[in-house]
């Protein structure tokens, strides 16, 4: 199984999944319609509720269409405002889930790099600091060079903690409605042309 199939069926066994606090758009994603254009008419008529899950899961079937191994590239190829929604949901639904150790897991650094710049994009101050410390966290923990205490089981534990802060930190910065209101903001920047 490849990158790109193991990545989307990641992607589907979350649309399964529920964010906790009641928080994240309210919608499993299951039941968000997809739109594989976006025109301003859709876009205003998407509610709040199932909005950032809508966009995402337009961006991830404009991935789809070209399916290989570089679809950082591809990702490149849609509008900014498209990859910052489309990277706060990956990581937010992934660290839901399964956890920051996973998400380390299973994304390249490059893409996890990109993912504070689209927190500031749509003002989650709090949320782009703690992916700063975790890609610090990571950036250390790649450089350490002894193998006994480079285990995955110490990489396990780092990463617990930022699971706990993160569960914290989405009580009180709401990351959905903060997307929601940079879509609503900049409607345009999410039409397909």
């Amino acid at each position: 199984m490849g990158f790109w199939d193991e990545f989307r069926r990641n992607l589907e066994a979350h649309q399964q999944a529920k964010p906790p606090h009641g928080q994240g758009d309210g919608l499993p994603d299951s039941q968000v319609p997809e739109f594989p254009v976006i025109t301003l008419e859709i876009l205003n008529r998407i509610p709040d509720q199932g909005l950032v899950s809508a966009l995402a899961k337009s961006t991830l079937s404009c991935l789809a269409l070209n399916i290989d191994d570089d679809w950082m590239r591809q990702l490149k190829e849609v509008s900014l405002a498209k990859q910052t929604i489309f990277s706060i949901w990956v990581m937010d639904h992934v660290v839901m889930r399964d956890g920051w150790e996973k998400f380390q897991a299973r994304f390249r650094l490059d893409f996890i790099s990109t993912i504070p710049a689209a927190l500031q994009m749509v003002g989650a101050r709090q949320h782009e600091s703690l992916v700063n410390d975790v890609i610090q966290k990571l950036h250390a923990f790649a450089a350490f060079d002894f193998r006994l205490l480079r285990s995955d089981y110490n990489l396990y534990l780092m990463m617990q903690g930022v699971d706990r802060d993160y569960d914290h930190l989405r009580q009180e910065e709401d990351l959905d409605a903060l997307s929601v209101e940079f879509i609503r903001r900049n409607p345009e920047a999410f039409v397909d042309r």
